[in-house]
């Protein structure tokens, strides 16, 4: 009996979780957040990637031969004149955010001219969308900056928060520490029957970019949206710190006091 064919598949832009077409891959197996080399565009009504060295931030899915058909259709993909394709499917490789992983996936690259379209620079779709919303963002904390007194020290006065859960996330201690201690932070892992406990912070976008040097940004964690539930309907995503694959680790521990934060935090906000 043969099996069905099915492909990897790499999103960044309206497909991906929480967005308006992500419905097209209802049917898809979510293989978890990972990086690909280009260079995207704010179109409009979506994004275009074109080729390039920035690492864009999205979703690798395998999917059937149904649903790539689909999506070609989506993407206004034409198999017979290329030429006349809004985008073209291109197999390229994509680095998997939990572990490093080298895939080979296929992706939709924009196959138009971006001449006074405006670039993407963070290389987060998501993320963009939100910050052009407002100034303000829902930056959430799921280690050690879940103890407010830790993370007010660090940026200033905050007044609002919310407790809430990342989806398909849970909390692992596998982020290497910027010193060679040998022990480690926190970090989040893709895991689709999990919810990672986590608070939301409001902030502005001077303390988003001081919390950014504490983080290590970009080299050590990198800033990205996320679908974020809470008992607040108004935040739909918020913006998370997840560790670049190359400071990963196995084996290591946090210090009693990095843990004694997040100890603190889950007691505050009642975790």
């Amino acid at each position: 009996m043969n099996e069905e064919k099915r492909m990897v598949i790499f999103v960044y832009g309206t497909l991906l979780r929480g967005l308006n077409l992500h419905s097209a891959l209802k049917t898809g197996d979510y293989l978890g957040l990972a990086t690909v080399n280009g260079e995207l565009f704010d179109l409009g009504y979506f994004p275009g990637l074109l080729a390039g060295q920035q690492s864009i931030v999205g979703e690798i899915y395998r999917v059937n031969e149904a649903t790539l058909q689909q999506l070609d259709q989506i993407e206004g993909v034409n198999p017979t004149h290329p030429a006349s394709s809004h985008y073209l499917r291109q197999q390229t490789e994509a680095t998997l955010l939990a572990d490093g992983s080298i895939h080979t996936v296929e992706l939709y690259r924009y196959n138009c001219s971006v001449a006074g379209k405006t670039a993407i620079g963070c290389g987060d779709y998501r993320r963009y969308l939100l910050e052009q919303q407002s100034d303000e963002q829902w930056v959430v904390a799921y280690g050690s900056n879940l103890d407010p007194n830790r993370l007010m020290d660090r940026v200033g006065t905050v007044t609002e928060w919310q407790a809430g859960v990342l989806p398909g996330f849970t909390l692992r201690f596998n982020k290497a520490a910027s010193h060679s201690s040998g022990n480690c932070y926190a970090n989040i892992g893709h895991d689709a029957n999990k919810r990672c406990p986590a608070v939301a912070y409001r902030l502005s976008r001077e303390q988003m970019a001081t919390l950014d040097g504490y983080e290590g940004v970009p080299n050590h964690y990198r800033r990205i949206a996320l679908p974020f539930y809470s008992e607040n309907p108004a935040i739909e995503f918020a913006q998370v710190y997840i560790a670049q694959p190359e400071q990963l680790i196995e084996g290591a521990e946090p210090t009693p006091a990095y843990r004694g934060h997040i100890e603190a935090g889950y007691r505050y906000h009642q975790l």
